[in-house]
């Protein structure tokens, strides 16, 4: 067994975002310009290497403007589509261009792109998270 972590720690007085990701696939930074970087893998999936080995990786971070966005493969998953990197694409379309929002609007936005069928179809979770700060 394995498990993916993302942990992260914005400074926002030194302006950064400093995080490790124990390869949880679906981490990104949202700029408030609609450009995004994915905040990649630092590491293995917990499970797969020693406690020693994990490191961390850092970006520049405006707070107030900048959105830190992870969900977990169950949210593209639930979307009808024809490939799974579509789907992603469609939950990061959805999220950035609704990023002068709350939080709350944005997951509510990201929910709303998958059917009732396919969740209860689908039987994986669906988990998403967005930090403004």
């Amino acid at each position: 067994m394995f498990l993916t972590v993302f942990y992260g720690v914005i400074d926002q007085a030194a302006g950064v975002l400093v995080y490790s990701n124990a390869g949880h696939p679906h981490a990104f930074a949202l700029h408030s310009d609609g450009t995004h970087e994915r905040l990649g893998a630092t590491d293995p999936p917990v499970g797969f290497a020693g406690p020693t080995s994990y490191g961390e990786e850092s970006i520049a971070w405006n707070s107030g403007d900048d959105i830190l966005f992870l969900f977990t493969d169950g949210v593209p998953d639930a979307l009808v589509t024809s490939g799974r990197m579509n789907g992603e694409q469609r939950v990061l379309e959805t999220a950035i261009r609704n990023r002068f929002r709350t939080p709350e609007e944005i997951i509510d936005a990201v929910f709303d792109l998958s059917s009732d069928e396919a969740v209860s179809a689908l039987g994986d979770d669906r988990t998403a998270l967005v930090v403004r700060a």
